[in-house]
Parts: C-alpha cells; sequence; structure tokens
C-alpha cells in the first residue's frame, strides 16, 4: 500500500505524532511518502521526506502573541494554490496531520483522505471552547486542512471519532521521577522575557528549551538548552513541573507522566485557547508569564491516564 502522509511543519507536536504513525505504517509494510509544510518545527523527523513546501506559517511578536501584519505577508496564496497542483494518482491512502496542501490537493482531485489530529477533533460541537468563540478561529479549524475523513485527538473523546492524545513509545517506557526542576518550553516567548521571570525565584530549578541557544548554558538557577527531543525526555520524565503554551503534544505528554502543568496560550491562536478550556476543566492552571509565581506555589499536579490509541487509529485508516 502506497500512502502520502502531509505533516503541518508549524509546531514539534505535529512531527511527533506523525513521526510515530508512520513508523508503525512502514512495520506493516507501507510505502509513505512524506510532505511537510511549515518551518517554525524544531525537531527532525527521523525519516526521510519527498515533498517540502513552505506552506502557511506564523509570524510572532516578542511577547508571544501572533503578528497579524507580519503572517499574512509572510504567506502567499498564490504559490499554496500551485503547491496543491500535487499529482496524487499514485497513492493508495492519503493523510494528513492538518496539513493543507495535501488536504486541498485531495479535495481538488475529488480523493479520500484520513486527518489525524487535535484540530479535528474541533469539527464535534461537544468539544469544548471558550465562552468568547472567535468566528476566524472557527474557521480556520474546519477549513484550513479539510479531510473527509476526520481523527480527533484531544484530552477527553468528547465524540465518537474523537481518541485521546497519541504518546511516543520512549515516553509511555521511559521511568518516571521528580528532581525538583521546571521543565519550560516556550517558543514564542523571547529567552530574556522568560528569564526575567524564573531568575526571581533563585531555589528552584528550571531547565528552559529554547531555539535561541545552539548549545546548553547555565545561567543563575537555569538550564537553557536548544530542542532537542532527547534531552526534552529526560527533562520533563524527571521534572516537579511543566511551563508551556497550549499546544496539543507537550500538554499531553506532561499530563501522561502525571507533571504539574502551567498552560500560556499563545495570544491570537484559537487553537490554543480551545485547549486552555478542556485543560482547565481538568483542573490545569493557566495564564500569562506573570502566573508562574502563583503556579509554583499554589498549583498540583493532575492523574490523566489512557491507552495510546495510535493502532486503533491506523486500523480504522488501513482496513
Amino acid at each position: 500500500m502506497k500512502i502520502l502522509y502531509g505533516i503541518q511543519g508549524t509546531g514539534n507536536g505535529h512531527i511527533t505524532r506523525s513521526s510515530k504513525i508512520i513508523h508503525r505504517l512502514k512495520k506493516l509494510g507501507c510505502d509513505v511518502d512524506i510532505l511537510i509544510s511549515g518551518k517554525f518545527h524544531q525537531i527532525d523527523i527521523s525519516h526521510d521526506i519527498k515533498f517540502n513546501f513552505k506552506g502557511f506559517n506564523f509570524s510572532h511578536n516578542s511577547d508571544g502573541s501572533i503578528n497579524k501584519v507580519k503572517t499574512f505577508f509572510d504567506n502567499s496564496l498564490y504559490q499554496f494554490i500551485k503547491d496543491t497542483r500535487l499529482d496524487l494518482s499514485e497513492y493508495d491512502k492519503i493523510i494528513t496531520d492538518f496539513e493543507p496542501i495535501t488536504s486541498w490537493a485531495a479535495k481538488f482531485q475529488n480523493r479520500e483522505i484520513w486527518g489525524v489530529g487535535n484540530q479535528y477533533s474541533f469539527l464535534s460541537k461537544k468539544t469544548p471552547r471558550p465562552k468568547s468563540k472567535s468566528f476566524i478561529g472557527e474557521f480556520v479549524l474546519k477549513h484550513m486542512a479539510p479531510v473527509t475523513n476526520p481523527i480527533g485527538l484531544h484530552f477527553e473523546p468528547y465524540d465518537d471519532f474523537i481518541n485521546y492524545p497519541i504518546i511516543r513509545d520512549d515516553l509511555i517506557v521511559v521511568t518516571k521521577s521528580n528532581l525538583g526542576h521546571y521543565t519550560v518550553y516556550l517558543p514564542n516567548f523571547n529567552l530574556i522575557s522568560i528569564l526575567d521571570k524564573v531568575t526571581k525565584f533563585p531555589k528552584i530549578k528550571f531547565h528552559i528549551f529554547s531555539n535561541e541557544v545552539k548549545s546548553t548554558l547555565i545561567y543563575k538557577n537555569c538550564q537553557i538548552n536548544p530542542p532537542n527531543k532527547d534531552k526534552f525526555l529526560i527533562s520533563l520524565t524527571s521534572s516537579h513541573g511543566v511551563i508551556t503554551t497550549g499546544g496539543f503534544q507537550t500538554t499531553s505528554e506532561a499530563l501522561w507522566c502525571g507533571k504539574k502543568l502551567l498552560v500560556i496560550p499563545i495570544v491570537g491562536q484559537y487553537e490554543q485557547l480551545c485547549n486552555v478550556e478542556s485543560l482547565t476543566n481538568l483542573g490545569v492552571m493557566s495564564g500569562t508569564l506573570e502566573t508562574i509565581s502563583s503556579f509554583l506555589i499554589l498549583s498540583d499536579n493532575v492523574k490523566l491516564k489512557w491507552k495510546d490509541p495510535t493502532d486503533k487509529i491506523i486500523k480504522e485508516i488501513i482496513e
């Protein structure tokens, strides 16, 4: 069976879960071609990539919010439409992790396509949203990467087509511990803004992962690391708590490990605000960089366990 797998490259979570599914598909004997678009992922996919497109990318301000003007001018609708002319005739199955070129190519060629990801859970009205809905945000979630067969992922199965999060294999088997530090992954904030907050607590150690450094540095009570999935795994699984954005994958991994969790959603990214609504319903603390002090003192960890749905999802797609 020949498969085209499209991956949204604007976040590490898309890479992480897609890599696991692709690995399982290859073990089953499938021939998988990978298409990736977007340039803001910070980890390797661990598979050969056949198609690499610019796609759509978000630009951020120094305070972590989305720069809408720069985002608009940095993206080309003409190039996007040109890229969607990709010939899909050689593929038996087409899968996308919210990657729009693959989705629209399939739509234009009247092909069946499976969509796997957190975003597809929002096709259900049962999935939690903020009290103040965003018309544009809802439109993007429903139409940016359309599919014929949605397979949603979320913290709870709010509808019959929604599954619990996919967790990478190395995280499932690794031993969890608590060495007292906090793991910080806030890629939309500049490093200085983060250091300004966490260095106010000199007795607490922080492991910060930032693309602003090329090698590991020690600054006061902080260990600052470049993005690295192996080091991040070690830091997260041995941490006391995690401070991250409202992105789906890292928050899922923190919950899987039973870690104390603070989520700081990217301003203007509606999907993250929706995720935060679900997380706060589960008892997770959310806020801003200013919330870190309260989080360190008051917040408790949320215990949530589930069975990894990867095999179930693959069976649904290929059988």
